[in-house]
C-alpha cells in the first residue's frame, strides 16, 4: 500500500460507521469530555479505527488520542510505519503520542518476541492513558482476530476462559470492531479512499498467528463451514456467559471456605470444598494463587495435582508448584503459601516492662488471622509488630474488656508472688516473649487444665506455617499469653485485685 496519507472525507455516510456507533453507545458509551486512546499501528484495520472514532469524536464531542509504540524489530519499516501514523493524525487535527523501544529489547525477553511485544504494547497504552488522562483505550481487533486467537488457543491447550475470545470491553480497554469481519474493514477503508502501510511480517508463516490466518481458517471455510467466523463468534459469546456464571460462583465459594486471606498465605478450609464439582474447585485455588501472585505459572496439570490432594484418604500432603509457592493438606486444612513464608529463625528476648519491645518483622503474619493482611500504615508500607506493658491501677481496668482481644490484663501482686517475676525500681523483671517451641504448654482461661499450645493453635485455626509467628508472653518459663491468639488461666483479674499489668500487641 501507499506510505502517502490520504485523508477523505464521507466516513459518516458510510454503513459501517452506523453499526459501529451503535455498538460502542451500547457497550461502552465515549461520554463528552472524556478522553479516548485508539493504538494505531498503520495497519488497515487500526486505521479504520482512527477514521471512525475521530467521526465519533467530532459528533459526541470527546477528544481522541492517537498512540503507536515502534517496538524496533523491522527497522526503517517500523520507522515508516511510525511517521505514516504521526502524519495520519497531524492531518486529522489528533494528538500523538508515541515511542521507541531499545534495539534488542523485545528479543531479548523470555518467553515469545509476539508475548513480549503484546505486553511492552500495553504497557505502553496504560502509560500514555495515564499522561493524557483517557478513560478508554481502543484497540482494532476485529472478528477475523477472534477466530484465530480461539483456533491458536485451542490447538496449544487451554480451558473454558481461553475460549471465550476477545472481550469487546474490559475497561479500560474497548474493542470497536470486535464484530466486524476484515473484509468489512477493508470495503470501508476502500469505500472512504484512505491508504495505509502493510506490516511484511504479515505474509510470513512464521508465526502460528499467521500460519492460521493463511492456511486453517481458509481450509475450514472451504472444506467444511463457510460461516466459521460466525459460528465461533457465537460459540465465544456462549462460553463467556458460562465462564462468567462459574466465575461468579467460584468468588461465591471462595468467601466460604477462605480461613485466611493474606498475600503470604491462603487458607481454605476442605470440608467446604471436598463435596463440590472440580470446577468450582479449581477456580478458588486459581483464585488463591491470582492471590499470591502466581496466577499466571498455574496450568492444568497443577491444578490437577491439588485436586488429587484435597480429595486423597492421606490426611497430609504437599505439592510445590510455581512462584515459590507450596500447597499443603493438614487434615481439613488447605494452604497455599509461600515457601518464603516460614520464620528465618526463633526468637527469646526480654519484655520490658515497663516499655515497648519490638518484634520480628514476620511476627506481623498473624494480622492474617484477622483479615487484616499485612500489618501496615495507611500508606500500605510494613510495619514491625511490637509487644507494649504497662503497670496500671484497677481503677484504669476498661469496662467490658476481651481477654482474647489485643490486650490482656494480669493480676501484676500474683505474676510477683507465685509466677517468678520480681520488681525493682519500678520495673518488673522475668518476663519474656519467644517463638513457639515444640512441646509449649497452657492453661487456657476459662479451663482448669493444661493442654498443649499445639491443640489451642488447631482450635484458633492457626495454620502450621503461622505458628512460629505467634509471640509468647512467659514468665517463669511458663506461657501466660499466646498474642492474639488465648490468654493463660494464670493471674487472672479478680475483685481483690489492686495492681495490674497491661500487655498489649501493636504495629
Amino acid at each position: 500500500m501507499s506510505n502517502e496519507v490520504t485523508v477523505l472525507a464521507g466516513v459518516e455516510k458510510t454503513g459501517l460507521y452506523a453499526r459501529v456507533k451503535a455498538s460502542v453507545l451500547l457497550r461502552a458509551n465515549f461520554t463528552a469530555g472524556s478522553v479516548v486512546l485508539a493504538g494505531v499501528s498503520g495497519g488497515i484495520d487500526s486505521v479504520a479505527l482512527v477514521r471512525l472514532l475521530h467521526a465519533l469524536s467530532a459528533e459526541y464531542s470527546f477528544t481522541l488520542v492517537v498512540c503507536h509504540l515502534n517496538h524496533n524489530l523491522r527497522g526503517a519499516e517500523a520507522r515508516r510505519d511510525m511517521d505514516f501514523t504521526s502524519a495520519l493524525a497531524d492531518k486529522l487535527g489528533l494528538r500523538f503520542e508515541s515511542d521507541t523501544l531499545a534495539a534488542g529489547e523485545i528479543a531479548s525477553a523470555k518467553g515469545s518476541a509476539q508475548a513480549a511485544a503484546r505486553e511492552a504494547r500495553y504497557a505502553f497504552f496504560s502509560s500514555v492513558a495515564a499522561k493524557v488522562g483517557a478513560t478508554r483505550i481502543t484497540t482494532a481487533h476485529t472478528l477475523d482476530d477472534v477466530t484465530e486467537s480461539m483456533l491458536m488457543r485451542f490447538i496449544n491447550g487451554t480451558g473454558l476462559g481461553g475460549l471465550t475470545g476477545i472481550p469487546a470491553v474490559r475497561l479500560p480497554y474497548v474493542r470497536p470492531l470486535i464484530d466486524f469481519k476484515r473484509s468489512e474493514i477493508e470495503d470501508f477503508v476502500a469505500e472512504i479512499g484512505q491508504t495505509h502501510v502493510e506490516d511484511s511480517t504479515n505474509g510470513s508463516d512464521k508465526y502460528l498467528r499467521n500460519d492460521i490466518r493463511h492456511n486453517l481458517v481458509g481450509f475450514i471455510k472451504n472444506r467444511y463451514n463457510p460461516n466459521l467466523l460466525e459460528s465461533l463468534s457465537r460459540n465465544a459469546r456462549n462460553l463467556s456467559r458460562d465462564e462468567d456464571f462459574l466465575n461468579l460462583s467460584a468468588i461465591e465459594l471462595f468467601d466460604k471456605s477462605v480461613v485466611i486471606n493474606s498475600p503470604k498465605e491462603v487458607l481454605l478450609s476442605r470440608a467446604a470444598l471436598k463435596d463440590t464439582h472440580p470446577a468450582l474447585v479449581s477456580r478458588v485455588l486459581l483464585k488463591a494463587a491470582e492471590i499470591l501472585g502466581a496466577r499466571a505459572r498455574f496450568y492444568s496439570n497443577h491444578i490437577d495435582s491439588m485436586l488429587l490432594l484435597i480429595s486423597s484418604k492421606n490426611p497430609s500432603g504437599s505439592l510445590d508448584l510455581p512462584g515459590g509457592l507450596r500447597f499443603m493438606r493438614r487434615y481439613e486444612e488447605l494452604s497455599l503459601a509461600s515457601t518464603l513464608l516460614n520464620v528465618p529463625f526463633a526468637f527469646d528476648i526480654e519484655l520490658l516492662t515497663p516499655g515497648r519491645t519490638a518484634l520480628p518483622e514476620f511476627c506481623s503474619y498473624l494480622d492474617a488471622l484477622a483479615g487484616a493482611g499485612t500489618a501496615g500504615n495507611e500508606t500500605g508500607t510494613e510495619v514491625p509488630p511490637f509487644i507494649t506493658a504497662t503497670c496500671i491501677d484497677i481503677t484504669d481496668l476498661p469496662h467490658g474488656y476481651q481477654q482474647w482481644s489485643d490486650v490482656v490484663y494480669f493480676d501484676l501482686d500474683n505474676l510477683l508472688e507465685d509466677g517468678g517475676a520480681t520488681e525493682r525500681d519500678g520495673a518488673i523483671e522475668g518476663l519474656r516473649v519467644r517463638s513457639f517451641i515444640p512441646g509449649d504448654r497452657i492453661i487456657p482461661f476459662g479451663h482448669g487444665s493444661e493442654r498443649k499450645l499445639k491443640e489451642v493453635f488447631i482450635g484458633a485455626r492457626v495454620p502450621r506455617s503461622l505458628r512460629p509467628a505467634v509471640a509468647l508472653i512467659t514468665v517463669g518459663g511458663k506461657v501466660i499469653w499466646a498474642a492474639k491468639i488465648k490468654r493463660s488461666a494464670l493471674c487472672p483479674v479478680t475483685k481483690k485485685s489492686v495492681r495490674l499489668l497491661k500487655v498489649e500487641f501493636g504495629k
